[in-house]
């Protein structure tokens, strides 16, 4: 017995507007080139789409049987509610995100081959599904009203841009001139957020403190990308969105001295309970607020996009307080520190400058009384060792 089929077919160069679409078993829609067509409710597939124009829905989109757009049809989420979108774990060529409040998308896998275009609206993953860029795709806009929040796997060096995001916050990061070895390189990034994770940030050397609002994650799959003794890395260029930089942030103390040699930057760490060291890199812009009202001087770098100079070739990067270039030689000296400081930067008089010479160089500090309790003519142990607080004699000095 031959099996009918039954064809739909949208002219070139027409547009329709359907009420709603259900494509039976054994039968097929065919959209052809240059032509589109707009679904006013949920689109459910059991039969075939094959989409070489345009199509858009405003509600949900449901495929179970065979998507096919061959890299030249587009498919446009613009509903102005919340969309749900599953289709069958097949690959699409171009979709685009404009359904002004959420699109949500189902499956293990969906992927992009061609782009995927964030023009308004999040893009969220449902549990369990990974979206996928092919190596020839990419990603374009992206805004804090437009951005994915889930997991973005890409394929392929060079440049790629992921436009992250969770809750209310934009935290989109760029790897520019991604240089790895072995195999394809395949990655996944997403941003995430330290309190969900259960963990407080631990800044390392160089590092006041790490914001414990928001982390990057890079998750190498193939190649290598994480290896700090070659070249392997990535040149980043990150923005992050009410990233709220303030003593209450970092777990400590932000005060006049520290504001004044610190430099809002991105930190890296293999671990996500590592110690978190400074990436050469500056602020693109000038967006940290200073608020001297209180006794301590704090900030919050409300939006700011970041450069950095050195690779990015570990798993976690964050926002950061880091201590600040000097290239004029000025030398930060700290009016106060406690040994029993909960950040290990807090615990040890130190002076913070670069560019200084070793040759006359001598620090010296008195108590309260004229005597002598400490000195040091050595400028690397100044700045690294320092002083623990203990005098001359190995006995604790006083307060004041």
């Amino acid at each position: 017995m031959m099996k009918k089929l039954i064809f739909l077919v949208v002219f070139l160069f027409t547009q329709r507007l359907y009420a709603q679409v259900s494509i039976q078993p054994l039968a097929t829609l065919w959209i052809g080139d240059e032509s589109s067509m707009s679904i006013g409710t949920d689109v459910n597939n059991d039969g075939s789409i094959q989409n070489l124009g345009l199509m858009t829905f405003s509600q949900n989109w449901t495929n179970t049987n065979t998507y096919n757009d061959g890299d030249l049809g587009r498919l446009e989420a613009n509903g102005s509610g919340s969309q749900i979108m599953s289709n069958n774990n097949q690959s699409v060529g171009t979709l685009n995100v404009n359904s002004g409040i959420e699109l949500t998308l189902l499956g293990t896998t969906f992927e992009i081959r061609k782009e995927l275009s964030l023009i308004n609206g999040i893009l969220r993953l449902g549990d369990g599904t990974s979206l996928v860029i092919a190596e020839s795709g990419t990603i374009t806009r992206g805004s804090i009203s437009s951005f994915v929040e889930g997991t973005i796997t890409q394929f392929g060096g060079g440049s790629r841009f992921y436009p992250l995001g969770i809750e209310s916050f934009y935290m989109p990061l760029s790897l520019l001139d991604i240089q790895n070895s072995g195999t394809s390189l395949e990655m996944s990034v997403r941003v995430a957020l330290y309190s969900d994770a259960g963990v407080t940030p631990l800044p390392g050397r160089g590092v006041v403190g790490v914001s414990n609002y928001h982390y990057w994650e890079i998750n190498e799959i193939n190649g290598t990308f994480f290896d700090p003794t070659s070249t392997n890395g990535s040149i980043v260029q990150a923005s992050f969105d009410n990233a709220n930089i303030s003593p209450t942030a970092f777990g400590s103390t932000i005060n006049d001295f520290s504001r004044s040699a610190t430099t809002v930057g991105l930190v890296q760490s293999s671990s996500l309970e590592g110690e978190y060291l400074n990436i050469k890199g500056e602020l693109s812009a000038d967006d940290f607020n200073e608020d001297t009202s209180g006794p301590n001087s704090t900030g919050t770098a409300e939006f700011g996009t970041i450069d950095t100079v050195d690779p990015v070739n570990q798993m976690y990067v964050g926002v950061g307080l880091v201590a600040a270039s000097n290239p004029d030689g000025i030398i930060f000296i700290p009016s106060a520190f406690s040994p029993a400081a909960i950040n290990p930067e807090d615990q040890t008089f130190r002076v913070f400058a670069d560019n200084i010479q070793n040759d006359g160089f001598n620090v010296v500090v008195f108590n309260s009384f004229g005597v002598e309790v400490y000195s040091e003519d050595n400028f690397p142990d100044a700045t690294t060792i320092g002083w623990d607080g203990t005098n001359k004699n190995g006995k604790d000095e006083p307060m004041g």
